[in-house]
């Protein structure tokens, strides 16, 4: 028996079928990318709760948590006339035998000299280096778009306290409200060449901030910034009046609401941030981790940066 139509679409029937088929993807596109984000951010919460407890193992060992940094000279970083050469390992490179990552370790010369800042190959009167610039994945954030293989960056910074106002200001340096200078305090866990213990933190380990994580890290780039930047193993830079922390951050601008921009090097050392939406994640000093609301009571998210000032009463609020 003879058919009298054509087997098929027409084309309007085709059109019909895309556009559905295009909501349907439209649809399901944020579903897709809400989940992977929900992975990265558990992958990152695990990473940072592998360093807490890391410092806790190093802690073990040595009786207190590393120094957040080490210089030969010592005394704080307020004090000027040091030089680059002065710097010895940050707490990123003292933590390594704890992350199994000894032969990194060894890698480092820790008797050498450390860059403050990472720099073009120009120079090269510094021990540590070429060190330096290898990237460690422990320390990259999954949600950071500059986490690559080829990327030295940090999303993890240690608590070198909290407040309103530092501990004190870079000599040369004329006041820090518009947050372009750089801080310091010494109130946290982590600071120039220090030894906190456990029993030092007087307002109990489960209310105090040990690691947090960030977004204003400026990594090294050989095309974007050749000069001057960032690495997950930068030491201080002391360099006469221009002494600034690395890998070290306060909690005094709230959670996200610094820019993130190429030369972010004022903000990085004062507030805490993340790629992941509505705050970041924080270790505290007993090695629990935390996603922290970008919204919580500023006044409460300085005092948990602060080891000895009896607030917040309450804790982290849950």
């Amino acid at each position: 028996m003879a058919r009298n139509g054509r087997l098929g679409f027409t084309l309007v029937e085709l059109l019909v079928v895309i556009a559905i088929i295009g909501i349907l993807i439209a649809l399901l596109l944020p579903a897709v990318q809400s989940a992977r984000e929900a992975a990265r951010r558990i992958q990152c919460g695990n990473k940072i709760k592998q360093i807490a407890l890391a410092l806790h193992n190093y802690h073990t060992s040595h009786g207190a948590f590393p120094p957040g940094g080490v210089n030969n000279v010592g005394g704080t970083m307020c004090e000027g006339g040091r030089i680059n050469l002065d710097n010895r390992a940050p707490w990123t490179v003292l933590v390594l035998p704890y992350l199994e990552q000894m032969n990194r370790y060894e890698r480092f010369n820790l008797k050498g000299t450390f860059y403050g800042v990472i720099t073009d190959e120009r120079n090269t009167n510094v021990d540590n280096a070429v060190e330096q610039k290898r990237p460690n994945a422990a320390f990259q954030c999954p949600s950071d778009p500059r986490s690559k293989a080829e990327v030295h960056n940090n999303n993890y910074y240690g608590v070198q306290g909290g407040g309103a106002e530092p501990t004190c200001i870079p000599p040369g340096q004329s006041g820090y409200t518009e947050f372009r200078n750089w801080v310091f305090y010494t109130n946290g866990i982590f600071f120039n060449n220090s030894a906190i213990r456990v029993t030092d933190i007087l307002d109990g380990s489960t209310n105090v901030f040990m690691i947090g994580e960030t977004k204003y890290q400026t990594p090294y780039d050989p095309v974007l910034r050749p000069h001057y930047g960032q690495s997950w193993a930068s030491a201080f830079r002391t360099h006469g009046n221009w002494n600034r922390v690395n890998n070290l951050a306060a909690a005094q601008v709230q959670i996200n609401l610094a820019p993130v921009t190429n030369w972010g090097l004022s903000w990085d050392a004062r507030t805490f941030g993340s790629y992941h939406p509505g705050g970041c994640h924080f270790a505290m000093a007993d090695g629990s981790v935390h996603f922290v609301s970008e919204n919580i009571d500023l006044d409460t998210y300085r005092s948990l940066g602060n080891r000895h000032d009896g607030q917040p009463t309450g804790g982290l609020p849950q």
